[in-house]
């Protein structure tokens, strides 16, 4: 199964996205701060248009954040067919990292 892996979900663009592709079918892994605001925001989706929306409450802005939300999502329901992400610093790079050391290429 592919998911959606969206940065910056509780607020603004993030969850603007994350609700238009869930209308489209998309399973997400939403990702921001806010546990409480993403938690309200899975649920909702989930109900109101099917499919899944599991969540991980990271500091982007920490260096370490993007390692462990690829790892989470690897161990617990498998690969990120898209990535969007509306927050976090030097993100390409560190993405590039993140894949190679969880063998995904």
């Amino acid at each position: 199964m592919n998911y959606t892996l969206i940065t910056g979900a509780s607020g603004g663009i993030g969850k603007a996205l994350a609700i238009k592709l869930a209308k489209k079918k998309h399973n997400l892994i939403l990702v921001a701060l806010n546990a409480e605001k993403l938690s309200k925001l899975s649920k909702n989706l989930q109900e109101t248009y099917g499919g899944q929306a599991t969540y991980i409450a990271a500091d982007m802005t920490k260096q370490d954040a993007l390692f462990q939300i690829f790892k989470k999502p690897k161990n617990k329901i498998g690969r990120s067919k898209c990535l969007s992400t509306m927050r976090g610093s030097a993100l390409v790079a560190s993405l590039q990292r993140c894949i190679c050391n969880l063998n995904w290429i």
